[in-house]
């Protein structure tokens, strides 16, 4: 996966000299970081936290083509200035939306029976 995105972030390095920071945005969040969040609430428990490192140095990558800040400036300027927020909290905060849905939609009945007693029943899970 990081190889395919990381084709992608070159593009987006090709036209950081043509396009607006806002059409970059964009563009970032279209078609790299949909790829980056495809089916996370599935995979999340699974990765390392290397892995998940990984993914966030390849967005802070991306903030900086975006924004024009060096590797000088702090993590924390990187996501103010872009308006972004880092993947690690997009992950907990849809994991935590679909428990949600889980718990409260009726349409998913069938899978609230049958997942909840496995996730109560098994805390480790």
């Amino acid at each position: 996966m990081l190889d395919k995105v990381s084709k992608r972030v070159g593009v987006v390095r090709s036209l950081k000299n043509r396009l607006t920071r806002r059409s970059l945005r964009t563009i970032y969040i279209s078609f790299i970081r949909s790829k980056l969040e495809y089916c996370e609430t599935i995979w999340d428990g699974l990765i390392t936290e290397y892995q998940s490192e990984q993914l966030e140095i390849l967005q802070r990558n991306v903030i900086r083509i975006i924004t024009g800040l060096t590797s000088y400036c702090r993590n924390e300027y990187l996501y103010l200035e872009s308006g972004l927020e880092k993947l690690s909290d997009r992950r907990r905060h849809h994991r935590l939306c679909l428990l949600y849905k889980l718990i409260h939609e009726p349409s998913l009945y069938y899978i609230r029976t049958r997942l909840l007693p496995v996730l109560i029943n098994n805390p480790d899970i």
